[in-house]
């Protein structure tokens, strides 16, 4: 998932200084770069340009009075250069009279320092068009997941919603002519792929809580044992169906940090992908163990596994693979993500080791009890 700009945090934001006076960017230079920005120089408009269109800076602080190019002038063309023309710039001059002020904004200017350089009234201005640049990078990003996640939303869900109406309309329209054995078929379909449809909303909605950083944990100790045993259960039926034998190695038993309903979660997810991806007649094996700080849940399936390119996104909520579930189940590209993310939010780390043909190997960490006392009961 995509990380979100964070307007607090403007540590390496790129600003473009460009004045003709070697002087007056040495003190910029040096008043910036104690806080800890990356600076980039210009010495006249036409560089500027250039400069810009190759150092995409977060701000630009711009000098009005320059041969050849003002500042005016270099405004202007930057306005009218697509891809740098959403770059706040501040303009340095030496004049306070307001007719001056007022065409420095008539130009596309967000503010202005007058020389001499005030140390606390730089980094001040600076300061604020940073945050205010941040969270309209944060806001455009969130927008273009938006727009990702509704057009996941209307590919995915199209497909089992029309099959479920196909059924109903079946059954509604042919009712006095099917066999009790073809309505009992068209309702176990429309209820199998309405309950598919129902993973991939939850899962929708999850990714939006996730990305908002909204997600919410309740954060108490519990028997990690127990809850892998519980979940290996419910889901041991699923896999006799597909000859699938599920081996527990489960010796230990560690009292974690966890928030139960999550943790359940994710267990459900890597387990029914492991069930979805692991041949008839091949086995699964879910190990437990424990270090100084961590238990360590690990379930490795004896599938087709996946590349090495594969791996390094498979994590992401836009991650599709060429792997198939090997009896025609359903799946979504989703539930990785999450997961990962519900793993990281408890401190831990959810991780893939993997050979093509061979193995997949889905390990995760959890803090034990003693150790999960800094992890937040809210995490935003």
């Amino acid at each position: 998932m995509e990380n979100i700009v964070q307007w607090s945090d403007l540590t390496g934001m790129k600003i473009l200084l460009v004045d003709d006076t070697t002087a007056n960017l040495d003190v910029l230079s040096k008043i910036l770069g104690s806080e800890n920005y990356e600076i980039a120089l210009a010495k006249s408009g036409e560089q500027a340009l250039k400069t810009a269109i190759h150092f995409q800076p977060d701000l630009i602080l711009l000098d009005i009075m320059m041969p050849e190019m003002d500042g005016f002038e270099t405004a202007r063309k930057l306005i009218s250069n697509d891809t740098i023309r959403d770059i706040p710039f501040i303009f340095i001059t030496a004049k306070s009279a307001i007719e001056d002020i007022v065409k420095g904004f008539e130009n596309g200017c967000v503010d202005y320092i007058v020389k001499p350089f005030q140390q606390n009234e730089v980094c001040a201005r600076v300061k604020t068009h940073l945050q205010l640049q941040a969270a309209k990078k944060s806001l455009k990003l969130l927008n273009q997941q938006k727009n990702r996640l509704l057009g996941i939303a209307a590919h995915d869900i199209r497909g089992p919603l029309g099959g479920i109406l196909a059924n109903l309309e079946i059954l509604q329209d042919q009712a006095l002519n099917l066999s009790q054995d073809k309505k009992e078929e068209c309702i176990n379909t429309a209820y199998t792929t309405a309950n598919h449809l129902l993973t991939l909303v939850n899962d929708l909605l999850d990714v939006s809580v996730i990305e908002t950083g909204e997600l919410r944990l309740q954060i108490s100790s519990g028997n990690l044992k127990q809850l892998i045993k519980q979940r290996l259960n419910l889901y041991n039926m699923q896999a006799n169906i597909k000859n699938i034998s599920i081996i527990p190695h489960l010796s230990v038993e560690p009292q974690v940090a966890m928030d139960k309903n999550r943790i359940t979660q994710v267990l459900d997810n890597l387990i029914i992908n492991a069930i979805k991806f692991t041949p008839q007649g091949k086995s699964i094996s879910v190990q437990l163990e424990i270090d100084q700080h961590f238990a360590k849940t690990s379930i490795i399936n004896e599938g087709p596994g996946f590349t090495v390119a594969e791996q390094q996104y498979i994590f992401s909520d836009e991650s599709k693979l060429d792997n198939k579930p090997t009896a025609g189940e359903k799946s979504t590209c989703l539930g990785l993500a999450i997961a990962r993310e519900i793993i990281a939010s408890h401190q831990g780390e959810l991780c893939l080791n993997s050979v093509p043909e061979k193995y997949s190997l889905f390990s995760f960490t959890l803090p034990l009890a003693d150790d999960g006392a800094e992890i937040k009961r809210s995490h935003n």
